[in-house]
């Protein structure tokens, strides 16, 4: 076994979706939306694309995650550490690892934390864009620079500005990105994290439906899939969906 572009080639080739679920399953349009993940995953695999993808590591993080190890076993995914994080999320995130085979590395800002901070205040305090920046967006450029995919799993329920994204979308770096959940509703996700019986993020109780770091997350019940983050503030985003790649 031997990585090639963020995916381990193996001596087999895993199976079509379809296979997993047995002869006696009649097939939904959920499980065509899987056929066609599964497919692209496989390509990618025997063509030698550069692939890789990231991960929040929340409670629907383990959708993408149960699909790149059934269909792509040895993927690459970048977990960004920003040193914000719940001690929940770094829980959840061991738990995955362990579960699934998959190559997940810690990405870390190069900006020192000392040199996070403005008027001796922490940047998260004072300006969350800038914040996010440091410790989001540009510690992956380089990994973006470097591959042909950036897989990630924004959907178009989550917020506006994710209600205009379709499946595949640029980067000045020539990595495409890929958003294989993009059309997944609600139920979707709800059905095949219960069909695969997958862990919830350890918060998910609290009721708020989108976790990030600790300073800017508020844990609520919120009607909105982001409501609980940087609430008080025009921000509904880190900048990584909005901005990585485009300079």
């Amino acid at each position: 076994m031997h990585l090639v572009s963020g995916i381990h080639r193996r001596s087999y080739a895993p199976p079509l979706y379809h296979a997993t679920l047995g002869s006696g399953h009649v097939a939904t349009p959920l499980d065509t939306k899987v056929e066609t993940i599964a497919r692209r995953l496989t390509s990618w695999r025997e063509d030698g694309t550069r692939f890789f993808a990231t991960s929040s590591f929340q409670s629907s993080s383990a959708i993408l995650l149960h699909l790149l190890h059934t269909h792509a076993p040895g993927s690459t995914v970048c977990f960004l550490n920003t040193g914000y994080h719940f001690p929940e999320t770094l829980i959840h995130r061991r738990a995955l690892g362990r579960r699934f085979d998959l190559d997940i590395v810690d990405v870390f800002s190069p900006i020192a934390r000392i040199d996070q901070q403005q008027n001796g205040q922490p940047l998260f305090a004072v300006d969350p864009d800038r914040c996010c920046y440091l410790n989001k967006v540009l510690p992956l450029e380089p990994w973006i620079a470097g591959h042909d995919i950036w897989a990630t799993g924004v959907r178009r329920t989550q917020s506006t500005n994710r209600a205009a994204m379709s499946e595949f979308g640029e980067t000045s770096h020539g990595c495409r990105r890929w958003h294989p959940l993009i059309a997944w509703t609600d139920d979707d996700m709800a059905s095949y994290q219960t069909r695969w019986d997958l862990p919830l993020h350890p918060l998910d109780d609290t009721g708020t439906r989108s976790i990030g770091c600790l300073p800017c997350t508020q844990l609520t019940v919120d009607a909105a899939a982001r409501g609980g983050r940087w609430q008080g503030l025009r921000k509904t985003e880190c900048g990584l969906h909005l901005t990585t790649g485009a300079s």
